[in-house]
């Protein structure tokens, strides 16, 4: 009997996670809620799909990048509580990564507001580590997904 406990428990331990699944976050609301109960959200960015700025001016078309993050920390500002007209979640993150322009290593810090409308805005900058001189600065603009794939960039998950 005590081996059979022994080797369900193995079992479950080992193929629970691969049941696991993501579930898409489809809307501002589910989005925002989904933060407010506590529950991990990742982000995952597909920067082609998003209109791009490098240094305020839109340029022709994006790079075929894929970025992501695990989203630990983020924070909420309904209307006007912060001079802004429109209700939105922010939330950033800084990692060094290896320069992918050069030679060394940068800091690599993503800062994304996405707003009440689905419309997401994502700011990348590159970071001197040694002065946190700014070495390169791109914002994307696209859509949270809301099912269709042709439209957005940034697409959200929560973890059951």
């Amino acid at each position: 009997m005590k081996r059979l406990l022994l080797i369900s428990l193995i079992f479950f331990t080992c193929v629970a996670p691969a049941f696991a699944q993501n579930s898409p976050l489809l809307t501002f609301e589910e989005l925002l809620e989904t933060f407010k109960r506590g529950y991990d959200v990742k982000g995952t960015f597909y920067y082609a799909k998003c209109d791009f700025y490098v240094d305020e001016k839109k340029v022709e078309s994006a790079p075929d990048i894929v970025g992501g993050m695990n989203i630990d920390f983020f924070e909420y500002f309904g209307r006007n509580a912060a001079k802004n007209s429109k209700a939105f979640i922010t939330f950033s993150e800084s990692k060094m990564i290896e320069n992918p322009a050069g030679s060394g290593y940068v800091y690599n810090y993503v800062k994304v507001r996405v707003y009440e409308d689905g419309n997401v805005s994502i700011n990348v900058k590159h970071l001197d580590p040694r002065t946190l001189e700014n070495k390169k600065q791109e914002r994307f603009e696209t859509k949270l997904y809301d099912g269709n794939l042709k439209t957005a960039g940034a697409y959200f998950f929560v973890s059951h």
